[in-house]
């Protein structure tokens, strides 16, 4: 069938003539078309209706009842002649349904099965009316910030109370409580369309009296604070609606995204925020460290290289040391190995990042861990995992500590599966391989606002690398 979606610009009241040509497979088909309504779930998925009123009046053409043989061609036409009123944009739609009845092969032996599959096929009429002052009903219901698997999502709760269908784009930016910038032009879609080409991917349709969610994935990582999520919607005439959420970032969300990258100064952005070198075969001496301004001052930064005692290093070479970082700008340091004998041990390091804007005085630090490898031995992993206990508060949360017994660095990744006897499962992520020092104890959260009070199952899984088996433990718990 094609097309799958007859798309038309008509004016108000207009009768547009429609077609769609079928092609016929290796069966004979008997096809029965019927006008259908349409409604749309909050994902965006479109589906047909008994019960909703034709916007319009759709009228066929070819007959209702068609026969395609193997290797046909026919076509299904007709008429919509299109509502008045001031509305942007109207949908209907045509079932065409398969009442072929294909003998059933049964094996000698063997009972058939007594039951009848049906195939439907959703054909949709799209139409946007051309209007000096079209009818624009939408509502901004609500925005907020999801965790999705780590990464964060910008989601938005939509309404369109008309009688008439609406086409827009919408996109999404965030700002801080100062009114700075921190992200712009983050694409809102509907989930259904997450998978479709740009151009068809972009564009929202919502039906009338419809409510549906959008989503969209923030491209850079977002840190703890409060911020102002502001919706932009728009059309080919502009901006029809915009509105402002507050949204607040806690420090355990987001934790994938904030996982290769460091922030100090709320705007220059460091990659990545741990620094492994090494003198073993196939091992790094030098590593780029890459450093963006994403603020809108310029901004002094000086990098030095510490011990445990914060003491400078002689093994760990840093250039250039000091820098001036233009508002958009980019910049590499190199950072490398100065030192050849490390007593055949590994050593750490911390690299420290100060920054300070040239014009506001604002200053800010943050620190790097930098691992020397150095022990021509992998050393035993040894990992001390803790008891799941309940972490009371806004959100509730299950939280879980990690010490590192050894004497190199880790990375793990955690995954938190709870069951019940219900058979009712909750699956939690955390970690997402940042590293874990030597002698370093890291307490991991999972919330879990969604669940039932009860005694669970947890089932966790301990991934060291990424593509490693995991090791699996499993502890009983009560969530009250």
């Amino acid at each position: 069938m094609d097309p799958l979606v007859f798309e038309c610009q008509a004016r108000v009241g207009q009768t547009v003539r429609f077609q769609f040509q079928l092609y016929g497979s290796e069966q004979v088909l008997d096809l029965h078309v019927q006008p259908v309504s349409l409604v749309q779930q909050r994902d965006g998925t479109i589906t047909a209706s008994t019960e909703r009123q034709l916007p319009g009046t759709v009228r066929l053409d070819s007959p209702p009842e068609l026969r395609l043989r193997s290797g046909e061609r026919t076509k299904i036409t007709g008429t919509w002649t299109l509502p008045s009123g001031n509305g942007q944009f109207h949908a209907a739609g045509l079932m065409v349904t398969d009442r072929s009845q294909h003998e059933q092969t049964v094996e000698q032996g063997t009972r058939p099965l007594g039951v009848r599959f049906v195939t439907r096929y959703l054909l949709r009429l799209e139409a946007e009316i051309h209007q000096l002052h079209p009818a624009t009903s939408i509502q901004l219901a609500s925005g907020q910030l999801s965790d999705q698997g780590g990464f964060a999502f910008a989601n938005v709760l939509l309404r369109n109370p008309g009688r008439a269908g609406q086409r827009f784009t919408a996109k999404a930016r965030l700002t801080d409580t100062t009114g700075h910038l921190v992200m712009d032009d983050i694409p809102l879609v509907l989930p259904v369309r997450m998978n479709q080409p740009e151009a068809k991917r972009s564009q929202v349709i919502v039906l009338p009296e419809t409510e549906v969610l959008l989503a969209g994935r923030l491209p850079d990582p977002v840190f703890p604070g409060d911020y102002q999520l502001e919706i932009i919607v728009g059309s080919g005439r502009g901006v029809s609606h915009k509105q402002q959420f507050p949204v607040t970032v806690l420090p355990e969300q987001f934790l994938a995204q904030r996982s290769v990258v460091a922030r100090v100064l709320k705007t220059i952005d460091i990659q990545p925020r741990e620094i492994e070198l090494s003198t073993l075969r196939r091992g790094n001496r030098i590593m780029p460290l890459a450093l963006e301004n994403k603020g809108r001052e310029a901004v002094a930064i000086q990098l030095q290289a510490i011990d445990a005692n914060g003491q400078p290093l002689k093994w760990l070479s840093v250039r250039p040391k000091t820098l001036t970082l233009a508002p958009g700008r980019r910049r590499n340091v190199m950072v490398s190995l100065s030192g050849r004998d490390g007593g055949g041990k590994d050593h750490y390091a911390t690299l420290t990042v100060a920054a300070r804007g040239t014009g506001s005085g604002s200053q800010g630090i943050t620190q790097l861990p930098v691992a020397w490898l150095n022990a021509a031995r992998q050393p035993a992993e040894n990992l001390a995992l803790g008891r799941l206990e309940m972490r009371e508060g806004k959100t509730p949360m299950l939280q879980l500590s990690l010490e590192n017994q050894g004497t190199r660095h880790q990375a793990p990744h955690l995954v938190l599966t709870l069951a019940d006897d219900r058979l009712t499962k909750v699956r939690r992520e955390a970690g997402y391989h940042a590293w874990v020092l030597p002698g370093q104890q890291q307490v991991y959260r999972f919330p879990i606002p969604d669940l039932y009070p009860g005694r669970y199952t947890a089932t966790i899984e301990r991934i060291s690398e990424r593509g490693a088996q995991p090791v699996t433990s499993q502890q009983q718990i009560t969530i009250r």
